[in-house]
Protein backbone atom coordinates (compact mmCIF):
# COMPACT_ATOMS: atom_id res chain seq x y z
CA UNK A 1 0.00 0.00 0.00
CA UNK A 2 1.02 3.63 -0.53
CA UNK A 3 1.33 6.88 0.84
CA UNK A 4 -0.35 7.66 4.35
CA UNK A 5 -2.67 4.99 4.81
CA UNK A 6 -0.13 1.69 6.08
CA UNK A 7 1.31 4.50 9.04
CA UNK A 8 -2.47 5.62 9.60
CA UNK A 9 -4.10 2.27 10.16
CA UNK A 10 -2.05 0.75 13.16
CA UNK A 11 -2.94 4.29 14.78
CA UNK A 12 -6.81 4.95 13.65
CA UNK A 13 -8.97 4.91 16.97
CA UNK A 14 -12.17 3.69 15.04
CA UNK A 15 -15.14 4.83 16.34
CA UNK A 16 -18.96 3.34 15.41
CA UNK A 17 -20.83 6.43 16.75
CA UNK A 18 -22.25 9.52 14.66
CA UNK A 19 -24.71 12.08 15.27
CA UNK A 20 -24.20 16.03 14.22
CA UNK A 21 -23.15 17.04 18.07
CA UNK A 22 -20.48 14.22 18.60
CA UNK A 23 -19.02 15.04 15.53
CA UNK A 24 -18.26 18.72 16.19
CA UNK A 25 -17.44 18.34 19.52
CA UNK A 26 -14.78 15.08 18.42
CA UNK A 27 -13.48 18.49 15.86
CA UNK A 28 -12.41 20.29 18.66
CA UNK A 29 -11.14 17.27 21.08
CA UNK A 30 -7.29 17.98 20.81
CA UNK A 31 -4.98 15.54 19.93
CA UNK A 32 -2.24 14.09 22.60
CA UNK A 33 0.94 14.41 20.10
CA UNK A 34 3.11 12.13 22.62
CA UNK A 35 0.58 9.21 22.46
CA UNK A 36 -1.36 8.91 19.66
CA UNK A 37 -2.89 8.09 17.52
CA UNK A 38 -3.21 11.52 15.47
CA UNK A 39 -6.02 10.38 13.58
CA UNK A 40 -9.20 9.64 13.81
CA UNK A 41 -11.71 7.67 11.74
CA UNK A 42 -15.70 7.05 11.41
CA UNK A 43 -18.20 5.72 9.93
CA UNK A 44 -21.87 4.81 9.68
CA UNK A 45 -24.34 3.21 7.68
CA UNK A 46 -27.87 5.51 7.31
CA UNK A 47 -30.90 4.69 7.62
CA UNK A 48 -32.83 4.24 4.73
CA UNK A 49 -36.79 4.18 3.81
CA UNK A 50 -36.44 1.22 1.56
CA UNK A 51 -34.66 -1.82 2.40
CA UNK A 52 -33.52 -2.25 -1.68
CA UNK A 53 -32.21 1.30 -1.58
CA UNK A 54 -28.75 1.99 -2.17
CA UNK A 55 -26.76 1.81 0.98
CA UNK A 56 -25.56 5.10 2.03
CA UNK A 57 -22.67 6.05 4.48
CA UNK A 58 -20.99 9.04 6.48
CA UNK A 59 -17.66 8.82 6.78
CA UNK A 60 -15.49 11.28 8.93
CA UNK A 61 -11.50 11.67 8.96
CA UNK A 62 -9.88 13.75 11.67
CA UNK A 63 -6.14 13.86 11.64
CA UNK A 64 -3.43 16.11 13.33
CA UNK A 65 -1.50 19.03 10.91
CA UNK A 66 1.53 17.12 11.71
CA UNK A 67 0.32 13.87 9.29
CA UNK A 68 -0.96 15.86 6.48
CA UNK A 69 -1.43 18.77 5.19
CA UNK A 70 -4.76 20.92 3.10
CA UNK A 71 -2.81 19.76 0.11
CA UNK A 72 -2.60 16.14 1.22
CA UNK A 73 -6.41 15.46 1.62
CA UNK A 74 -7.59 15.31 -1.67
CA UNK A 75 -4.59 12.53 -1.55
CA UNK A 76 -5.78 10.94 1.35
CA UNK A 77 -9.58 10.92 0.19
CA UNK A 78 -8.71 9.20 -2.56
CA UNK A 79 -6.49 6.70 -1.39
CA UNK A 80 -9.03 5.79 0.91
CA UNK A 81 -11.22 4.71 -2.12
CA UNK A 82 -8.88 2.95 -4.34
CA UNK A 83 -8.29 0.80 -0.80
CA UNK A 84 -11.99 -0.52 -1.45
CA UNK A 85 -11.30 -1.11 -4.99
CA UNK A 86 -9.95 -4.84 -5.81
CA UNK A 87 -8.78 -3.60 -9.27
CA UNK A 88 -6.87 -0.91 -8.09
CA UNK A 89 -3.43 -0.98 -6.74
CA UNK A 90 -2.82 2.18 -4.58
CA UNK A 91 -0.11 4.55 -6.35
CA UNK A 92 3.26 4.55 -4.05
CA UNK A 93 4.99 7.58 -3.73
CA UNK A 94 8.27 7.70 -2.17
CA UNK A 95 7.97 10.98 0.09
CA UNK A 96 12.01 11.14 0.39
CA UNK A 97 12.73 13.02 -2.16
CA UNK A 98 10.82 15.92 -1.26
CA UNK A 99 11.09 15.71 1.92
CA UNK A 100 15.15 15.85 1.63
CA UNK A 101 14.91 18.94 -0.75
CA UNK A 102 12.77 20.56 1.77
CA UNK A 103 15.45 20.20 4.32
CA UNK A 104 18.48 20.46 2.12
CA UNK A 105 16.73 23.70 1.03
CA UNK A 106 18.61 26.95 3.01
CA UNK A 107 16.70 30.76 3.82
CA UNK A 108 19.04 33.23 4.51
CA UNK A 109 17.47 35.94 6.61
CA UNK A 110 19.03 38.56 4.99
CA UNK A 111 16.34 38.88 2.15
CA UNK A 112 13.81 39.05 5.62
CA UNK A 113 15.73 42.03 7.66
CA UNK A 114 14.38 44.64 5.79
CA UNK A 115 10.23 43.57 5.82
CA UNK A 116 11.00 42.86 9.40
CA UNK A 117 12.48 45.79 10.34
CA UNK A 118 9.51 47.49 11.79
CA UNK A 119 7.42 44.80 12.50
CA UNK A 120 5.34 44.82 15.10
CA UNK A 121 3.64 41.97 17.49
CA UNK A 122 0.32 41.99 17.00
CA UNK A 123 -1.92 40.25 19.50
CA UNK A 124 -6.20 39.34 19.52
CA UNK A 125 -6.27 37.57 22.59
CA UNK A 126 -4.50 37.70 25.82
CA UNK A 127 -1.39 36.21 26.72
CA UNK A 128 -1.74 34.84 22.45
CA UNK A 129 -3.41 31.90 23.64
CA UNK A 130 -6.79 29.88 22.43
CA UNK A 131 -9.12 28.90 25.36
CA UNK A 132 -10.05 25.93 23.60
CA UNK A 133 -13.65 27.65 22.22
CA UNK A 134 -13.94 27.92 18.44
CA UNK A 135 -16.16 30.30 16.38
CA UNK A 136 -16.98 29.82 12.88
CA UNK A 137 -18.42 32.73 10.29
CA UNK A 138 -18.39 31.42 7.02
CA UNK A 139 -19.13 34.02 3.91
CA UNK A 140 -19.85 33.15 0.59
CA UNK A 141 -19.02 35.71 -2.05
CA UNK A 142 -21.42 36.19 -4.95
CA UNK A 143 -20.69 36.40 -8.61
CA UNK A 144 -20.83 39.85 -8.75
CA UNK A 145 -18.37 40.48 -5.68
CA UNK A 146 -16.03 37.46 -7.57
CA UNK A 147 -15.54 39.53 -10.71
CA UNK A 148 -15.27 42.95 -8.76
CA UNK A 149 -12.42 41.29 -6.74
CA UNK A 150 -10.46 39.46 -9.75
CA UNK A 151 -10.95 43.15 -11.72
CA UNK A 152 -9.37 44.87 -8.88
CA UNK A 153 -6.19 42.55 -8.18
CA UNK A 154 -5.74 42.54 -12.09
CA UNK A 155 -5.97 46.34 -11.99
CA UNK A 156 -3.82 46.52 -9.21
CA UNK A 157 -0.76 43.73 -10.36
CA UNK A 158 -2.08 41.48 -7.17
CA UNK A 159 -3.61 38.32 -6.63
CA UNK A 160 -6.63 37.73 -4.95
CA UNK A 161 -4.83 36.23 -2.19
CA UNK A 162 -2.79 39.88 -1.51
CA UNK A 163 -5.98 41.81 -1.24
CA UNK A 164 -7.32 39.21 0.84
CA UNK A 165 -4.57 39.67 3.50
CA UNK A 166 -4.51 43.21 2.72
CA UNK A 167 -8.33 43.08 4.33
CA UNK A 168 -7.37 41.32 7.33
CA UNK A 169 -4.57 43.54 7.76
CA UNK A 170 -7.24 46.39 8.05
CA UNK A 171 -9.23 44.39 10.42
CA UNK A 172 -6.76 44.03 12.99
CA UNK A 173 -5.35 47.76 12.74
CA UNK A 174 -9.14 48.40 13.62
CA UNK A 175 -9.05 45.69 16.71
CA UNK A 176 -5.86 46.62 18.09
CA UNK A 177 -5.53 50.43 16.74
CA UNK A 178 -2.11 49.55 15.46
CA UNK A 179 -0.97 51.00 12.62
CA UNK A 180 1.59 48.42 11.88
CA UNK A 181 0.39 44.38 12.06
CA UNK A 182 1.45 41.41 11.68
CA UNK A 183 0.49 38.11 11.04
CA UNK A 184 1.20 34.81 9.52
CA UNK A 185 0.32 33.28 6.31
CA UNK A 186 0.77 29.62 5.02
CA UNK A 187 2.73 28.94 2.24
CA UNK A 188 2.59 25.41 0.58
CA UNK A 189 6.03 24.58 1.02
CA UNK A 190 6.12 21.69 -1.24
CA UNK A 191 9.50 21.67 -3.64
CA UNK A 192 7.34 21.06 -6.80
CA UNK A 193 10.37 20.65 -8.83
CA UNK A 194 11.37 17.45 -6.41
CA UNK A 195 10.15 14.31 -7.82
CA UNK A 196 7.26 13.22 -6.18
CA UNK A 197 5.97 15.88 -4.58
CA UNK A 198 2.93 16.81 -5.80
CA UNK A 199 1.59 12.98 -5.10
CA UNK A 200 3.18 13.30 -1.87
CA UNK A 201 1.43 13.03 1.59
CA UNK A 202 2.44 15.09 4.87
CA UNK A 203 3.50 18.28 6.46
CA UNK A 204 5.08 20.31 3.68
CA UNK A 205 2.72 23.86 4.52
CA UNK A 206 4.73 26.48 6.34
CA UNK A 207 3.72 29.93 8.18
CA UNK A 208 5.54 33.47 7.38
CA UNK A 209 4.95 36.57 8.96
CA UNK A 210 3.86 39.23 7.03
CA UNK A 211 4.50 42.60 8.45
CA UNK A 212 2.32 45.66 6.67
CA UNK A 213 1.07 49.44 7.67
CA UNK A 214 -2.51 49.22 7.17
CA UNK A 215 -3.37 52.54 6.70
CA UNK A 216 -4.35 51.60 3.39
CA UNK A 217 -6.28 47.97 2.85
CA UNK A 218 -4.80 48.42 -1.22
CA UNK A 219 -1.54 49.48 0.43
CA UNK A 220 -0.92 46.52 2.66
CA UNK A 221 -2.28 44.36 0.32
CA UNK A 222 0.48 45.38 -2.15
CA UNK A 223 3.13 44.68 0.48
CA UNK A 224 1.63 41.22 1.59
CA UNK A 225 1.99 40.77 -2.05
CA UNK A 226 5.64 40.87 -2.11
CA UNK A 227 5.94 39.07 1.15
CA UNK A 228 4.03 35.73 -0.52
CA UNK A 229 6.25 35.73 -2.74
CA UNK A 230 8.92 35.74 -0.75
CA UNK A 231 7.77 33.72 1.81
CA UNK A 232 7.18 31.02 -1.37
CA UNK A 233 11.00 31.17 -2.44
CA UNK A 234 12.72 31.78 0.78
CA UNK A 235 10.37 31.14 3.97
CA UNK A 236 12.13 31.65 7.07
CA UNK A 237 11.45 29.48 10.16
CA UNK A 238 9.55 31.43 12.35
CA UNK A 239 11.49 31.30 15.73
CA UNK A 240 14.55 33.04 13.43
CA UNK A 241 11.85 35.70 12.20
CA UNK A 242 11.42 36.63 15.52
CA UNK A 243 14.87 36.59 16.47
CA UNK A 244 14.85 39.30 13.27
CA UNK A 245 12.53 41.62 14.98
CA UNK A 246 13.87 41.46 18.61
CA UNK A 247 17.64 41.32 17.89
CA UNK A 248 18.28 42.31 14.60
CA UNK A 249 20.02 38.63 13.87
CA UNK A 250 19.59 35.23 14.92
CA UNK A 251 22.10 35.31 17.91
CA UNK A 252 19.49 36.43 20.22
CA UNK A 253 17.25 34.78 22.84
CA UNK A 254 16.54 31.55 23.46
CA UNK A 255 12.77 32.08 23.56
CA UNK A 256 11.63 35.19 21.52
CA UNK A 257 8.43 36.11 22.05
CA UNK A 258 5.45 35.89 19.60
CA UNK A 259 5.04 38.47 16.62
CA UNK A 260 1.17 37.81 15.98
CA UNK A 261 -1.73 34.88 17.26
CA UNK A 262 -3.67 35.34 13.87
CA UNK A 263 -3.31 33.75 10.68
CA UNK A 264 -4.26 33.80 7.25
CA UNK A 265 -4.62 31.17 4.79
CA UNK A 266 -5.73 30.73 1.02
CA UNK A 267 -6.15 27.67 -0.15
CA UNK A 268 -5.45 26.91 -3.67
CA UNK A 269 -4.23 23.74 -3.98
CA UNK A 270 -5.20 20.99 -6.80
CA UNK A 271 -8.82 19.16 -6.32
CA UNK A 272 -10.09 17.01 -8.71
CA UNK A 273 -13.81 17.60 -7.26
CA UNK A 274 -15.01 15.31 -10.57
CA UNK A 275 -13.24 12.51 -9.67
CA UNK A 276 -13.80 12.90 -5.99
CA UNK A 277 -16.96 12.52 -6.40
CA UNK A 278 -17.79 9.67 -8.55
CA UNK A 279 -14.42 7.95 -7.31
CA UNK A 280 -14.85 4.67 -8.51
CA UNK A 281 -17.84 2.37 -10.08
CA UNK A 282 -20.87 1.83 -7.43
CA UNK A 283 -19.83 4.73 -5.14
CA UNK A 284 -20.83 7.92 -5.58
CA UNK A 285 -20.04 10.66 -3.13
CA UNK A 286 -22.89 13.32 -2.74
CA UNK A 287 -21.48 15.67 -0.09
CA UNK A 288 -17.65 16.64 0.64
CA UNK A 289 -16.50 18.88 2.59
CA UNK A 290 -13.21 20.07 4.48
CA UNK A 291 -12.69 22.04 7.98
CA UNK A 292 -9.87 23.11 9.27
CA UNK A 293 -8.33 24.68 12.86
CA UNK A 294 -4.93 26.06 14.23
CA UNK A 295 -4.58 26.22 17.44
CA UNK A 296 -4.30 30.31 17.03
CA UNK A 297 -6.94 32.50 18.50
CA UNK A 298 -7.77 33.78 15.40
CA UNK A 299 -7.29 32.86 11.92
CA UNK A 300 -9.46 33.37 8.41
CA UNK A 301 -8.96 31.78 5.14
CA UNK A 302 -9.98 31.72 1.66
CA UNK A 303 -10.47 29.57 -1.09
Amino acid sequence: MGRLWPLLIPALELDARYDEAFTEADMLRPFDVTAGPLTRLRMKQVDTAHADAPQRHIVDVVFHHIVADGWSAPLLIRDFFTLMDPDQDLVVVDPLPSLLAVRQSTSPLSAWRKPLRAAQPTMLAAGGRDQGTRTELRLTFDATTSEALTTTAQREHVTVAALIHGAWARVLSELTGQTRVTFGSVVSGRPLDAPGAQEAVGLYATTIPVAVTADSPMDAARSASQLLLLGAENPPSLADAQRLVEHGDTSGADAPGDLFDSLMVVENYPLDQAALLAPLDGVTVSDLSFQDGTHYPGDGGGA
